[in-house]
């Protein structure tokens, strides 16, 4: 039998299952032979877990104690603990916060393969290769599994999501054990993306290079004259708390492919290129002109960028008139 495990954090996470869940059918193929499970470690909000039965596999919950917080540490022992002496063929996490740290240390644990940041799978008759972005997202490395237990982490929006069925999955609750009474605190997983991000037709990110809340308004500004567009940044943005984790764009956050893609104040570090690099026509505005992102963007503006929104409100407010 063909054993596939899918951890899941915390939250919302019926869209984060329903890919992983699409490429857990890839990797199993026409077997019909084959076991497939959702694993909630952190538990769940009842109206979550309902809705992730609905794409017709078993839930596992586990209990959570109210005292824990979401930590890595926490979330490898009782996984450990839970599969104890059973090898799953393949265990699927996010490619996000807690589960960059579970996973390896897990695979290391129980001499199982792993590999980060999965976006791409192909078959051919030697078995499976597995694909991951390398060189600033600009070359795809592929590897054949050798081992027999593999856990991987997963690139978001990458792969076809499930989709509902008629049956849902049953949900079975698994007696958390006692792992340990000292538990470190690592912070909250980073939660769902934002509503409408990844089906976005026009993203407007923002960078580092934005300076505060005024220029911030200024892109928001910009985004009242596009339909169909939305407002996002990376990572130093989020952390800086300009805008919510949801927004954020890259290999901790979203992956888009939007028509349009426009970049104010990016620098381009690879861990933002990894989230972008599927969009179709790209514009980079930056006032510096050696930023490395210019030169993968199909349009470079060196410019302020409150000049270079001012002089264009201009133009759209006179074409208006």
């Amino acid at each position: 039998m063909m054993r596939l495990d899918i951890v899941l954090g915390r939250g919302d996470f019926f869209s984060q299952g329903a890919e992983l869940l699409g490429l857990a059918g890839l990797l199993a193929g026409e077997n019909e032979d084959r076991r497939i499970r959702f694993l909630l470690p952190f538990g769940g909000e009842d109206r979550h877990i309902r809705e992730l039965a609905l794409l017709g596999v078993g839930v596992q919950v586990f209990q959570f104690p109210e005292e824990k917080h979401v930590s890595a540490d926490y979330g490898q022992r009782v996984l450990h603990a839970f599969w104890g002496s059973e090898r799953p063929d393949f265990i699927l996490m996010p490619d996000a916060g807690v589960w960059r740290s579970v996973a390896p240390a897990l695979a290391f644990q129980r001499d199982a393969a792993y590999i980060p940041a999965i976006r791409a799978l192909e078959k051919d008759a030697e078995g499976v290769l597995l694909g991951r972005q390398v060189w600033n997202g600009r070359r795809m490395l592929w590897i054949r599994l050798h081992k027999k237990s593999a856990i991987f982490t997963v690139s978001p929006g990458v792969f076809t999501p499930a989709e509902k069925k008629d049956i849902p999955g049953k949900t079975e609750v698994f007696q958390t054990p006692q792992v340990g009474a000292s538990i470190s605190f690592m912070g909250e997983e980073p939660g769902a993306v934002a509503a409408g991000l990844r089906e976005a037709r026009i993203v407007l990110a923002a960078g580092r290079g934005v300076e505060g809340p005024v220029q911030l308004d200024l892109i928001r500004r910009l985004g009242e004259h596009l339909p169909g567009s939305i407002l996002a940044g990376s990572r130093p943005v989020c952390d800086g708390g300009m805008l919510p984790y949801d927004r954020q764009i890259g290999e901790t956050g979203a992956d888009v492919a939007p028509d349009l893609y426009v970049a104010f104040g990016i620098s381009g570090a690879s861990q933002h290129l990894a989230g972008m690099g599927r969009s179709g026509f790209v514009v980079a505005v930056n006032r510096e002109k050696t930023a490395p992102f210019f030169q993968h963007a199909d349009l470079g503006i060196v410019e302020d960028l409150e000049l270079f929104l001012g002089v264009l409100f201009k133009i759209m407010d006179k074409e208006k008139a």
